[in-house]
């Protein structure tokens, strides 16, 4: 098995998988590979299983939930919290909302941001 890797996804080249036809007779297999197997991420980076569980608090250390979904929304991640007192929450993989990831503290910090509705 080979990987590469580019700004969203990986390619991986899978011996004696060689032509389209032996491809798709492959489609809708589950591959499984341990972490320890993936490239390191890029600095700041993460891979989808290191985010999935994390605890979710706000700067003030209000437990917000648990991450349960990620969804790909195009040019950023969307994580999606249940669990929580407020319920399900969707937080964009920006900068200024999660000002943390810290997988081997099992944690996420956000900064939830205000919905300003029409006519408010």
């Amino acid at each position: 098995m080979r990987l590469q890797k580019n700004d969203r996804e990986a390619i991986i080249k899978l011996q004696g998988v060689n032509d389209r036809d032996a491809a798709e007779r492959l489609r809708g297999a589950t591959l499984r590979i341990r972490g320890n197997q993936l490239p390191p991420p890029d600095e700041d980076a993460y891979f989808h299983y290191q985010i999935l569980g994390l605890q979710v608090e706000n700067e003030a250390g209000e437990v917000l939930g648990i991450v349960t979904d990620i969804i790909d929304a195009g040019e950023v991640d969307v994580y999606v919290v249940s669990g929580g007192a407020r319920g399900e929450q969707l937080f964009p993989a920006l900068r200024h909302v999660v000002l943390e990831i810290d997988p081997p503290a099992g944690r996420m910090v956000v900064r939830p941001q205000e919905y300003v509705g029409e006519g408010t």
